[in-house]
């Protein structure tokens, strides 16, 4: 039995499965989907029978902070969100490099380092529900939470997801996006302070160039007009320099346009 799976959760037809380009042999690689479309000959595509009613975006979720209930036979696990490649076939030697100090590691934020930033920049945007962030943010307040104490992209989650302290932490990642916002990135640098574990983050996220990951358009995107796309390309490609200094006002009002 391999230590290791790779795994991702596509729901509600959010996203294509996008094969990596070559396979990491001391690896697996599991896909659970909805979608009796989808097929792979890289990945093990598990079925998931759902109801109508049943909220996909919370059931990825599940499958997201949930690793232990189905993987309790692997040491350690790789999240990714549906729109990330894998472009190396060594997968392992990302794995070493997360994890081996770590029981969790992810990527950092590509522009902010602060979760009340990021609060302020997702009501700005219109992204989740005011009421529930300014809520979520008045309790971080009460709690004396600091500021500018670190900000995670959340596309790919490294883990050690056997821990108990691991568990603990995805259980209550689980009821904060059930409690105040669904933005889980408003919640979890929070209960890393407030549980005191210590997250490896890295800078070779899917954002940036990198030989591991690249980002990709979701499945809803593909088919946006050419001026929309362009402005995606440009968000998810942050190693573009000139992205800083020249247009990220002018990207942020077209993002309104949008």
């Amino acid at each position: 039995m391999r230590k290791r799976v790779v795994y991702t959760a596509i729901f509600g037809g959010y996203d294509n499965l996008i094969d990596p380009k070559e396979i990491d042999k001391s690896v697996d690689y599991i896909c659970f989907t909805d979608d009796k479309n989808i097929k792979s000959h890289k990945w093990n595509v598990i079925y998931v029978k759902t109801d109508e009613e049943i909220d996909k975006a919370k059931l990825n979720r599940h499958y997201k902070f949930f690793p232990h209930l189905y993987f309790s036979e692997y040491e350690e696990s790789l999240y990714l969100d549906g729109n990330i490649e894998i472009v190396s076939e060594r997968i392992s030697e990302a794995f070493d490099i997360a994890l081996n100090d770590s029981d969790i590691s992810i990527p950092r934020h590509t522009e902010r380092n602060c979760i009340y930033e990021e609060a302020n920049t997702c009501l700005e945007l219109g992204k989740g529900n005011s009421e529930k962030i300014k809520e979520q943010i008045e309790f971080y307040k009460h709690s004396d939470y600091p500021e500018n104490n670190g900000l995670f992209e959340n596309n790919v989650i490294f883990r050690k997801h056997n821990t108990q302290a691991i568990i603990k932490l995805m259980e209550e990642w689980h009821d904060a996006i059930s409690i105040f916002s669904a933005r889980d990135q408003l919640s979890l640098c929070f209960l890393m302070w407030k549980n005191s574990i210590c997250c490896k983050e890295f800078s070779w996220g899917p954002k940036k160039s990198n030989r591991f990951f690249k980002i990709r358009f979701h499945r809803a995107e593909i088919n946006n007009p050419f001026y929309k796309k362009i402005i995606l390309y440009i968000l998810l490609n942050k190693n573009i320099k000139w992205y800083y200094y020249t247009m990220s006002l002018i990207i942020n009002k077209l993002k309104r346009m949008v």
